[in-house]
């Protein structure tokens, strides 16, 4: 329902406003609105200050780009509190701040997860048998024609890898946001387009493993400790002027860095390899990474940002 009139009353009326994305640039906060922003993947590409400047804004820009973003939020949410320094040094924000993980990701860690897995592959017309591949590549911020879209890259052939990994395989197709117009039928359940599934948590659970580059998803994924593959032929200009990280992705990146389709095929058809040997990586990268993910984030949100409920009259 975004942008319909019953949504731009509820943003006008409501106390809390909860978001993942920046707000449009007509927004103006109401008075006695809170806001909480949550972001949408675990920091890790560059973002505020210093991707404003490597895109080269002017000072002026930048301050407006600071009104629009940080200077709105009453509270926002990091992972751990390692990551903290990063909005408060790249959106200068020196607001409030909850470190302990987040709630999108409760239900990985929940005694619910077996069942969303089941239901979801049942949904999709998953047999049993299946090993279900979640493809999801980012976006390409120098291949992008606007703020909301980005070609995809075609650094794997969907067809012809789902036809050379045969019925035993199913490859799920997600898209990001920004990438329009990728619609693919599906081959006898073994291709399947879900860029519009709408709930991504449901995806992460069916699958088996992801073929992933630079998304953030890899921080969630990793969650399930199942395997990641790594498609990444573009890595170094990714990480030079097409967009960049806060650390070296190869610290946040554990799983075979690859540079060719026919690998990842060659690597998804021996799963039992790929866990094994990077067994002690995914440890790490969990202790690392996702050390305070419990499974009760949202608690700890509830709690710090809507605080205990008003007393009845």
């Amino acid at each position: 329902m975004t942008y319909t009139r019953e949504w731009y009353d509820v943003l006008a009326r409501a106390k809390y406003l909860v978001i993942n994305v920046d707000f449009d640039r007509w927004f103006a906060r109401k008075p006695g609105q809170k806001v909480l922003q949550t972001f949408h993947g675990y920091p890790a590409k560059s973002m505020g200050i210093r991707m404003w400047r490597a895109k080269n804004f002017t000072p002026r820009r930048i301050e407006l780009e600071l009104d629009r973003t940080s200077r709105d939020w009453d509270l926002i949410l990091t992972p751990a509190p390692e990551m903290d320094q990063y909005y408060r040094t790249e959106y200068a924000y020196d607001g409030p701040i909850l470190s302990h993980g987040y709630p999108r990701d409760d239900l990985l860690l929940s005694d619910q997860a077996p069942a969303v897995r089941e239901r979801t592959r049942r949904l999709l017309q998953i047999d049993d048998h299946q090993t279900v591949v979640l493809y999801a590549p980012t976006w390409r911020d120098d291949l992008a024609t606007s703020y909301s879209s980005s070609p995809l890259v075609g650094h794997l052939d969907l067809e012809t890898s789902s036809k050379a990994l045969g019925d035993d395989f199913v490859l799920l197709m997600r898209g990001h946001r920004f990438h329009p117009g990728q619609r693919r039928p599906a081959e006898k359940a073994r291709l399947i387009d879900v860029t519009e599934y709408p709930e991504i948590n449901d995806l992460i659970l069916a699958a088996d493993v992801a073929v992933l580059d630079y998304s953030s998803l890899r921080f969630d994924f990793a969650l399930t400790e199942r395997p990641m593959l790594f498609l990444v032929p573009d890595l170094d200009r990714y990480a030079g002027d097409a967009r960049g990280f806060l650390y070296p992705f190869e610290d946040s990146a554990p799983g075979p860095l690859v540079q060719h389709a026919d690998r990842v095929v060659e690597l998804l058809r021996d799963l039992d390899g790929v866990r094994e040997e990077y067994r002690a990586a995914y440890e790490r990268f969990n202790q690392t990474y996702n050390y305070l993910q419990d499974g009760r984030s949202a608690e700890h949100v509830v709690a710090a940002f809507f605080g205990p409920a008003d007393p009845a009259p």
